[in-house]
């Protein structure tokens, strides 16, 4: 299961879908100016403080507790069934103890089954609600580039800046214009 921090990290290949659109309307601008105007913004920061990535955020943590639950409940019966086993082992016959043991690796394998089917559930998700976020934040950070002539928007997280000036941050405004669309 995931935790909260992650979540939406691995939203990398969208993240990189953002970096490689806003590159290519950069490089139309490109050859009209000989210093290029650059802005950055956050991907995870617009996630985390949108008011859409919010809500995103908080039915993924829902579905994910109720997963954990269903996960958590079949370890539980694994544990008490293979502990119940132990104490009874040695009272039970031969095909009392096969009965018991193949019980105990069918309750294994349904906890694995439900493990690995509720982790793609999760990822399932998590690809339908940042999907539509991602498109709308790509085109606010080209419809931001158009109106004020950038010649470059990178994403912070992904093009590796290790310094840029704060001036040319656009992570509040693309927030600001994100949370005028309602989300869905």
């Amino acid at each position: 299961m995931k935790t909260k921090g992650a979540l939406f990290m691995r939203g990398k290949v969208l993240k990189t879908v953002v970096v490689l659109t806003v590159l290519s309307l950069g490089s139309a601008f490109s050859a009209r100016a000989a210093s290029p105007k650059i802005g950055y913004f956050d991907y995870q920061t617009i996630i985390e403080s949108s008011k859409w990535g919010k809500k995103a955020m908080g039915e993924l943590e829902r579905k994910q507790k109720s997963l954990k639950g269903q996960v958590d409940q079949k370890a539980e019966e694994f544990k008490r069934m293979r502990e119940e086993l132990e104490k009874k082992r040695t009272m039970l016959d031969e095909k009392a103890l096969g009965s018991k043991l193949q019980q105990l690796q069918r309750l294994r394998r349904e906890g694995e089954r439900t493990l690995v089917e509720s982790s793609a559930e999760l990822r399932k998700l998590e690809s339908q609600l940042s999907a539509p976020i991602t498109k709308k934040i790509v085109e606010i950070v080209q419809s931001i580039a158009k109106r004020e002539k950038y010649d470059y928007i990178f994403e912070q997280r992904m093009s590796g800046i290790f310094y840029a000036n704060p001036g040319e941050d656009l992570t509040s405004r693309i927030i600001k214009e994100l949370d005028r669309v309602t989300p869905r």
